[in-house]
């Protein structure tokens, strides 16, 4: 069995184009990934300190795979709609993804706060000790809800 997977989706659009970003983002492109078999959750959180990016959408995916299926290829960029189109033309957008390395099967809740720490490349060991050494860190704290 293999890990679930994630999707991070950084995007700062411009300011003057923020109201229709945010209505194509949720009538549209929320709906249409998680009508895609494999998307488990799809949420989306706005950096309120200022500064870019201005949104995280954080997608949890059954395997990281269903990036490759072709349900999710029928609604990809390939195929993008017109309004599809013209919002990401507009914007900034970085997507990362992958395996979660974190325990169990936790999925993304609401939260009031996210945190985020990226490594690149790490060696099969040192994601262990990462992992492990999170689980530590965050134990001891009541304010984290999870971590993975």
């Amino acid at each position: 069995m293999s890990n679930k997977g994630f999707l991070l989706v950084f995007m700062h659009p411009p300011s003057a184009f923020e109201e229709e970003f945010n209505a194509w983002y949720d009538s549209e492109h929320i709906p249409e990934r998680l009508a895609v078999p494999g998307f488990l959750t799809g949420l989306r959180y706005m950096n309120t300190g200022g500064g870019a990016p201005r949104y995280l959408a954080m997608y949890d995916l059954e395997n990281y795979e269903v990036l490759d299926s072709p349900e999710y290829h029928r609604v990809g960029y390939g195929q993008a709609s017109p309004w599809t189109k013209r919002v990401t033309a507009r914007a900034r957008v970085q997507r990362f993804g992958g395996d979660v390395a974190g325990p169990g099967d936790r999925i993304t809740g609401r939260a009031a706060r996210i945190g985020i720490i990226r490594f690149r490349a790490l060696a099969p060991a040192a994601i262990a000790a990462v992992t492990a050494g999170m689980a530590t860190l965050c134990a001891g704290l009541p304010a984290v809800i999870s971590h993975r």
